[in-house]
């Protein structure tokens, strides 16, 4: 191994520098969430993780191009993002996925249709439970985006088997 060439204080730095590269890449977003996401996105969807880190699901459709849904989750916590034609019925399908996927992190149907309609006046954010739901709005001509994100309040961390509970329950 390359360690053993190494001398005094080469061995020390050469130690500190792969327990910083080990640490920069540590998983920080809440692994159940990847699966809740796999799960919610329509297919054929592309899924990666990001240096950020940031793990997401694309769905689009590349034919078309009028329709892009992307679920993620961050450190901070899960986060949607729906572009599409107003009057194309897919993307009133794929709003649904977004309150199913939002449901399935602890966000009721009844706060989030508030947080949505709100947005449509002032983007803003309001407390559900032990989260913070953040919803903003655009229209673009003949195009509307959401991005709707749900934090943990800074008292509250977030626990993966909170959100392994409610998926079984949702089974």
């Amino acid at each position: 191994m390359y360690v053993k060439r190494l001398l005094g204080p080469q061995v020390g730095i050469a130690l500190s520098l792969m327990v910083l590269a080990s640490e920069s890449s540590a998983q920080t977003y809440d692994p159940a969430l990847e699966s809740v996401i796999r799960k919610a996105i329509p297919q054929p969807a592309r899924c990666a993780i990001t240096s950020e880190p940031l793990f997401y699901c694309r769905f689009d459709n590349a034919l078309e191009g009028n329709i892009v849904l992307e679920l993620s989750s961050t450190k901070e916590g899960p986060s949607a993002s729906l572009t599409y034609n107003y009057g194309d019925s897919k993307g009133a399908e794929l709003f649904g996925v977004v309150s199913d996927f939002f449901g399935s992190v602890g966000v009721d149907k009844k706060s989030f249709a508030s947080c949505v309609q709100q947005s449509h006046v002032v983007s803003g954010e309001m407390d559900v439970g032990d989260l913070i739901l953040i919803c903003r709005y655009a229209d673009l001509g003949d195009r509307v985006t959401y991005e709707i994100f749900a934090h943990r309040t800074p008292e509250s961390p977030p626990r993966a088997s909170d959100v392994a509970v409610m998926r079984r329950s949702k089974d």
